[in-house]
């Protein structure tokens, strides 16, 4: 990428987040909100994450996580250009996205808008420790109404350290209680056995319809997606804000859409299946959640 055909670049960069390539060539920024290039991901976002909901199959990603979200990435400030970026750990399914994506022609309308493949890192993308909270049990508290997708939520953990930041990427609604959708590994605890040769991300861009081959030949052998301390800007819709918040008397505390009590035994089980992606398809999370509930079903029923 020689230089930045988005023009006026600096007006869309947010913060300074990571670099994306292991040799540092290029430089990362989240997408400022309310800017040119926020306002092409609003209108684009739905249709590319539909695309590649209605294709799941064909991506053929064995299970694997898929990652599509939308950063400022150049080799300088005003060089940068908004850049789609696609993170799987299976090389080939990240180029058949990327593919998909470039053959629907969505983008193109969209002259300046870049695309990008790379691996997984091992930190989590949207997480962020903040120690501007004050300590409160273990749980996910959102810090707004949650009225759509892409609203923050702070994660409070077992040990006693600052809360991670993530981002909810959507509601589901099961035996009259609401849950907010997270990514798992934001829930995970951080691993120190981070090796160097984990940080490879194999990043490229992606030009017409060939992978810029500068920086390939990278191992992929990250375990957990890891792009920066900073929360992307996400894909955002309409979503119902009721559920059963708890709000505190303490006006600098969160709400949490976490729920007190005994919960019914198949809610408790399928609780890890609600830590999805939203690109997801609806249609493998209801397969997901039905093998699942068959096999509390048979833990539960007594021999005979």
């Amino acid at each position: 990428m020689s230089g930045s055909e988005w023009a006026n670049p600096e007006d869309s960069l947010g913060a300074r987040c990571f670099s994306p390539d292991s040799l540092d060539r290029y430089k990362c920024w989240t997408v400022k909100e309310d800017s040119p290039a926020h306002t092409v991901w609003k209108s684009i976002s739905t249709q590319i994450v539909k695309l590649l909901q209605d294709q799941y199959e064909p991506l053929e990603t064995r299970d694997m996580d898929l990652m599509v979200e939308i950063f400022m990435i150049g080799e300088e400030e005003v060089l940068s250009s908004p850049t789609i970026l696609v993170s799987c750990h299976d090389q080939s399914t990240r180029q058949r996205a990327l593919d998909l994506v470039y053959e629907s022609q969505i983008l193109l309308q969209y002259p300046g808008i870049m695309m990008a493949g790379c691996s997984p890192r091992r930190r989590p993308l949207a997480m962020e420790e903040t120690a501007e909270m004050p300590d409160l049990p273990p749980g996910v508290y959102a810090t707004e109404p949650l009225r759509h997708c892409g609203v923050s939520v702070l994660i409070f953990g077992e040990q006693r350290r600052p809360p991670r930041k993530a981002t909810l990427g959507g509601i589901v609604f099961i035996a009259g209680l609401f849950y907010g959708i997270i990514t798992l590994y934001a829930c995970k605890p951080d691993s120190n056995m981070v090796m160097e040769s984990d940080m490879d991300s194999q990043f490229c861009f992606y030009e017409n319809t060939e992978i810029d081959e500068s920086l390939e030949g990278k191992h992929d052998s990250a375990a957990d997606l890891s792009l920066g301390d900073m929360s992307p800007t996400a894909f955002s819709s309409p979503s119902s804000s009721r559920g059963n918040s708890t709000k505190s008397n303490n006006p600098s505390t969160p709400e949490t859409f976490t729920t007190k009590g005994k919960e019914p035994k198949f809610i408790e089980e399928i609780r890890p299946l609600l830590c999805l992606y939203m690109l997801l398809s609806p249609k493998q999370l209801l397969k997901n959640c039905q093998l699942h509930l068959r096999k509390v079903e048979s833990k539960e029923t007594p021999a005979s």
